[in-house]
């Protein structure tokens, strides 16, 4: 394959793919992003062909008989997969970023993390290589205190089955739509190599071929910013999901914050955190955050839905969990009419208290660290949850695409921010309650995509006793030249 992996931020493509693998026509390995275009063309491409009689008329299977929203999203994959895998050419693009105030909830989709987030990028693809600079600028209207990012740069090289790449790229771990409580994108990237399967495909042995499609993704990456209590602090992920049965997605991460100035950063200091001994005379090792979930994937009476679920852990003894998080959601979709449009309609709620669960959860333990004292963070925002530790947020999003693929959007958020007032929140430094209403509009452009969003909430963060409405707008405009 050319071009390595279909990317986190795009809501539209994301929908599509779960909804071929619900149909059984790409892999169903939907947690672990990005996602790479190996894994939708191995299955994909053969299911293409569609098979005739000798006279030439069209013989019914599977893929013939689906259902017009079904067709409409394999003729969106189909052309993403066709324009991002060409190869030996160069690819350039740009995309520019504009809002009054970025989002104070950051989901699955790209939005601006600055008033003014721009970047230019060149790309080549080759048959078992990929490279991408892109150069962009990231700050205030008027472009003061703008901010040279690389993010969105990468090398990836194929070897067999493998993918190994080095870059600063987003990833998301976990079946959140709107929250993920271990690796999300509402935190710039930081810089990192890594690892991952290129095709999922199950074990060919019969005594493990039970375990079904499986994948494997690690990386080490340096949190390279300045200000950091502790500098240069190495962070090691590991994430490995299986498909063990039909529609049942099962997935396991764990990222370990480790070295740093001053701090000890041996082999022998690795191996202890790794097998959970990370902690003797009292000095802790390394800042870890863990997470297990689920998702399941079916239908009822015709009806297709995507359940699913995610624990977070906020560092361990001796391998056993130490605090927990929770995130919960319920994702329905289908078609309109005979048409080609499509709808989806996704409940989630999320916890990032430790203990969430308790009558008497422990505040001001997620994200946060006693001798890592910037904690699970990075430019100032969580590299987890977009709301930071502490925060509660329930979100209902309904999404609409039409037969000219004009995506149309409506979300409402409540969410409640570092909920006890007290330890070192980012997003909010006092208890705030906040409701949210958004409506966006995705239009496919040309060559590009044009992309708005209208946002109002009743209150912000930071205002403690006070009520401060704020409305915000945001659009963006990307260009594939």
């Amino acid at each position: 394959m050319a071009s390595p992996w279909v990317e986190v931020g795009d809501q539209v493509l994301r929908s599509d793919v779960e909804i071929l693998a619900a149909y059984g026509l790409i892999a169903p390995m939907l947690t672990t992003w990005p996602i790479p275009w190996a894994q939708v063309s191995h299955q994909l491409l053969p299911k293409l062909f569609i098979p005739r009689d000798p006279l030439g008329n069209q013989l019914p299977d599977a893929v013939a008989s689906l259902p017009p929203h079904v067709w409409r999203s394999l003729d969106r994959v189909r052309a993403r997969l066709a324009e991002e895998t060409a190869i030996n050419r160069f690819r350039e693009s740009s995309v520019i970023r504009v809002t009054n105030e970025p989002a104070l909830v950051r989901g699955f989709g790209t939005s601006a993390r600055d008033e003014i987030d721009a970047r230019f990028r060149v790309e080549y693809m080759g048959r078992s290589t990929a490279a991408r600079l892109a150069v962009g600028n990231q700050g205030e209207a008027g472009f003061d205190n703008g901010k040279i990012a690389l993010d969105d740069s990468y090398f990836a090289q194929g070897v067999g089955n493998w993918l190994l790449y080095g870059g600063v790229v987003d990833h998301w771990w976990g079946p959140g739509w709107v929250s993920s409580l271990i690796l999300s994108n509402n935190a710039r990237p930081f810089p990192r190599v890594g690892i991952m399967r290129n095709n999922p495909k199950a074990f060919e042995a019969l005594w493990l071929s039970w375990i079904g499609p499986w994948q494997l993704n690690a990386f080490v990456g340096v949190l390279d910013e300045d200000g950091r209590v502790v500098s240069n602090p190495i962070v090691l992920g590991f994430r490995l999901t299986a498909n063990p049965l039909a529609g049942l997605e099962l997935g396991a991460s764990r990222t370990i914050m480790i070295c740093g100035r001053d701090r000890p950063c041996t082999l022998k200091t690795l191996g202890q955190v790794l097998i959970g001994q990370g902690r003797e005379s009292g000095d802790d090792f390394a800042n870890e955050v863990a997470s297990l979930d689920a998702l399941f994937a079916s239908s009822l009476d015709g009806q297709h839905f995507t359940l699913y679920g995610q624990l977070g852990f906020e560092d361990e003894a001796r391998l056993r969990p130490s605090f927990i998080g929770g995130l919960f959601g319920l994702s329905l979709w289908g078609g309109i009419r005979d048409d080609g449009a499509l709808w989806r309609l996704t409940a989630e709620y999320s916890d990032s208290t430790a203990g969430f669960y308790k009558g008497d959860p422990d505040f001001n333990a997620f994200y946060n660290h006693t001798l890592y004292r910037s904690g699970y963070r990075y430019r100032e925002r969580s590299i987890g949850h977009s709301l930071d530790g502490d925060s509660r947020l329930f979100s209902l999003v309904a999404t609409l695409t039409d037969i000219h693929d004009w995506t149309y959007s409506l979300a409402y958020h409540h969410a409640e921010l570092n909920r006890d007032g007290g330890g070192r929140q980012l997003v909010s430094t006092s208890a705030e309650d906040v409701n949210l209403a958004e409506a966006a509009l995705i239009i496919p452009w040309r060559r590009g995509t044009f992309e708005v969003e209208l946002r109002a909430q009743d209150d912000q963060p930071n205002t403690p006793g006070e009520i401060d409405f704020q409305a915000s707008v945001e659009a963006s405009w990307t260009i594939r030249f």
